[in-house]
């Protein structure tokens, strides 16, 4: 383990995971919650960085709608609710229907939420759901051209299955679900999967059972989750790593000209914040209701024609409570006056009738008219609404 890596503390028995779900809105008993679902990722460096949450269950809810009984229909549905405003970790976001149940033993169809944590090489994508771990094992401990590679083991409550080597991918065995020939790690719980290429990053995992901490239990984030728990929010960006948003315009766009810098240091005056210890952006569908698109006779989605059924929210922790306060009037400041580094749009047309609230070192926005997918548009991009 490296010397900075914090043990951690939350045990993967069932019990607990239902005890954690509570603590999330009664839309995810389920245990898919944020909150629920933090508690199952180490606390690392790297996971710090950057957790991208989607929630399937929430989204069949929103468009009245159960898991598909195939893959084409489950894609097809969600994307009736809004083409760019689901989430799940790859690689069944980016596979689709390519990827078959006999590479990991579960699809898209069977889970609930998934999480998306760190950047490779220290990447965890982790699943829960309907996921069923003998349909898990008879998949790994068969499927070509891996399973000669594998070797099994039991780490507290986890069974573990490791492909090959850390030496790097394999070009000559790609498959669907590796895309470049990853060896994988992979841990299988209770209705829960990780997936991870880093040998280490399986064993803070397996130390989830251990004294010590995961995410969920950083000091704010357990905030910021139960505000976006509790407002039903679907996909959610959180980071609680503000030096990658301290602002660099040769990060943002590298070999900018000065005349493109000096737009950039303007448009960045027109929305910068103070300093935040803990940031989260999340797309709510508003009042529950969800866009719907159209679905001809052959079967083809288009689009959502509707946009208003869409909030953004935005929450900051802060441990300075005068911090907050700055805060508070720099983000409403942002909304009505700043404009979009990457769109060019002022965040006016993207963020209507913004409400900015601020409970001690705690501070909400909520705004309506927001296009679907504002979310990981904005988080993926490090658009500068978000920099210090």
């Amino acid at each position: 383990m490296r010397s900075y890596r914090v043990p951690l503390a939350v045990t993967l028995a069932a019990a607990t995971l239902a005890v954690l779900a509570c603590s999330g809105n009664e839309k995810s008993s389920d245990g898919s919650s944020l909150t629920a679902m933090l508690a199952l990722v180490p606390d690392t460096p790297g996971t710090r960085e950057q957790v991208i949450y989607g929630n399937l269950a929430a989204v069949r809810e929103a468009g009245g709608f159960e898991a598909g009984a195939d893959v084409e229909s489950e894609l097809r549905q969600l994307n009736d609710v809004g083409p760019q405003s689901w989430f799940v970790s790859d690689p069944f976001r980016i596979t689709g229907e390519r990827l078959e149940r006999s590479e990991f033993g579960f699809h898209i169809t069977e889970i609930n939420a998934s999480i998306d944590a760190g950047v490779p090489p220290d990447r965890l994508a982790l699943f829960r759901g309907r996921i069923d771990a003998e349909q898990v094992d008879r998949a790994l401990t068969t499927f070509e051209p891996w399973a000669d590679e594998l070797t099994t083991g039991e780490q507290g409550d986890l069974t573990t299955y490791v492909f090959g080597d850390e030496s790097g991918p394999d070009l000559e065995r790609i498959t669907p679900g590796r895309r470049i020939g990853e060896s994988l790690r992979i841990g299988v719980g209770d209705g829960t999967v990780w997936h991870t290429t880093s040998d280490e990053l399986l064993d803070d995992v397996a130390g989830l059972g251990d004294d010590g901490t995961s995410l969920a239990d950083v000091e704010g984030v357990a905030e910021v989750a139960e505000v976006l728990d509790e407002a039903g929010a679907h996909t959610v960006g959180l980071t609680t790593a503000p030096d990658v948003w301290v602002f660099d315009p040769l990060r943002l766009v590298p070999g900018a000209t000065p005349e493109q810098i000096e737009v950039i240091e303007q448009r960045r005056g027109e929305s910068a914040l103070t300093p935040w210890d803990v940031a989260a952006v999340g797309d709510v569908f508003a009042d529950g209701v969800a866009a719907t698109g159209s679905t001809d006779a052959t079967g083809n989605g288009s689009q959502p024609s509707v946009t208003n059924d869409y909030e953004l929210m935005i929450v900051l922790w802060h441990a300075d409570d005068d911090d907050a306060a700055e805060n508070e009037a720099a983000l409403e400041r942002a909304l009505t006056e700043g404009v979009s580094f990457i769109t060019g749009e002022s965040w006016s047309r993207r963020c209507q009738d913004p409400e900015v609230n601020r409970d001690g070192g705690l501070v909400t926005a909520r705004c309506h008219g927001v296009r679907a997918g504002a979310t990981l548009q904005i988080f993926s991009s490090r658009d500068l609404l978000l920099h210090r």
